[in-house]
């Protein structure tokens, strides 16, 4: 449920009042976004990406903004907060955007908005963050001159040089330490649940697709076996891991892509609901809860969750809605989970059966595409190069 505190009025005479941007004003990382954009446009540049950041952090978002592109129209704006901010414009107030995102995406956001008078932000080799933000707002506007709205422990060394402090959505811990910095003059907080909605952004409904599994421990009628039972179980929530890791990387891969697509708006990341950084640290995490989980079984297991994950992602960030690729893709997923399932089990593989499965799996993903198509042919050519909301 939103949420709004307000402890105290703040007059539209008084000092200028100073806005973060990354986990503030908007409901995302600008860094991690772009880092994510430039790995999806040139996968390549993930080696160069360690150099850059050996050099400084300032260093290595002007190579980011020199290669990617943002559209400050579609980014997730706290809404109330910055409902407040127009407000305040309003009655003359002075607002000034001060971040440590870059000067190029900061006055992006600037322009659209059209409600701060000034962008202070990371240029000239100078990141503009923690003590050093703190040091450039009170040389420009006077110890204790400002207000200023953050979020993040980072904010803590401006609040200790600010008139007062505005919270907007503040990580666990940092309310407290701010009262000991400044008066809080106010508190936003709009976020929801957080586990459930991590366990949207997991797909666990599309986890019944890895029930495929299953199906050699009946066809070897294997089905009274305990040990069979439990085999096949790792491999299952194995691939449940794996999938989830390749449903959140695809997702923040394609973010700056899912914002123009209104069916996706509703995703995570997309709407901001869940933390871009938190997705960030999970893609790897559940990546090596799939090799833990792979351990007990088969080398050759873990070599096909290799495959299954690299081919998941050529389907779902590099395919472009063709029909025989899509389809061979797709059916080789179904197919690899399958025989992931010969594999965990050390059964002895049909070729000939898993040739057939392909063959059906196939014909079936052909039909039901060429009926979607059918069905929504009329808006087919200006959703061409849309890409699919079905991840496998």
């Amino acid at each position: 449920m939103k949420s709004l505190f307000i402890y105290e009025s703040i007059k539209s005479q008084d000092p200028p009042l100073c806005v973060d941007l990354d986990g503030t004003l908007i409901n995302t990382d600008l860094l991690i976004e772009s880092l994510f954009a430039l790995l999806r446009q040139a996968p390549l540049t993930i080696f160069l990406i360690p150099f850059w950041l050996l050099q400084g952090r300032a260093y290595l978002k002007e190579q980011l903004v020199c290669r990617v592109q943002i559209d400050a129209s579609v980014l997730p704006y706290h809404s109330e907060f910055l409902a407040y901010l127009r407000q305040h414009h309003a009655t003359g107030r002075r607002l000034v955007l001060a971040t440590a995102s870059h000067w190029r995406f900061a006055e992006q956001v600037a322009c659209h908005l059209g409600i701060f008078e000034s962008v202070l932000a990371t240029q000239n080799g100078q990141n503009l963050s923690r003590a050093r933000k703190g040091e450039c707002l009170a040389g420009t506007y006077g110890e204790r001159g400002f207000d200023y709205a953050g979020n993040s422990r980072a904010d803590l060394a401006v609040w200790s040089r600010a008139r007062a402090a505005i919270l907007v959505n503040p990580v666990p811990g940092v309310e407290n330490k701010a009262r000991t910095r400044a008066p809080i003059a106010a508190i936003f907080d709009d976020r929801q649940g957080v586990w459930k909605i991590y366990l949207r952004t997991l797909r666990p409904r599309r986890w019944i697709k890895n029930l495929l599994i299953f199906l050699p421990l009946f066809l070897s009628q294997r089905y009274t076996d305990p040990v069979a039972w439990i085999q096949a179980g790792w491999a299952f929530f194995s691939f449940c891991s794996c999938a989830s890791s390749v449903y959140l990387l695809c997702d923040l891969l394609n973010l700056a892509i899912d914002r123009h697509l209104p069916h996706k708006r509703d995703y995570s990341f997309v709407a901001g609901t869940m933390s871009i950084i938190h997705g960030a640290i999970l893609v790897p995490s559940l990546l090596m809860v799939t090799i833990l989980m792979a351990v007990p079984l088969p080398l050759e297991f873990l070599t096909l969750l290799i495959v299954y994950y690299f081919f998941s992602l050529i389907y779902y960030v590099y395919s472009r809605s063709a029909l025989l690729l899509d389809g061979t893709i797709k059916s080789g997923l179904y197919t690899t989970r399958l025989l992931a399932g010969w594999i965990a089990l050390e059964i002895p593989i049909s070729l000939t059966l898993l040739a057939s499965a392909f063959v059906v799996f196939f014909g079936i993903i052909l039909g039901i595409e060429l009926f979607h198509r059918r069905i929504n042919y009329p808006a087919l050519k200006d959703e061409a190069t849309e890409k699919k909301s079905d991840i496998d």
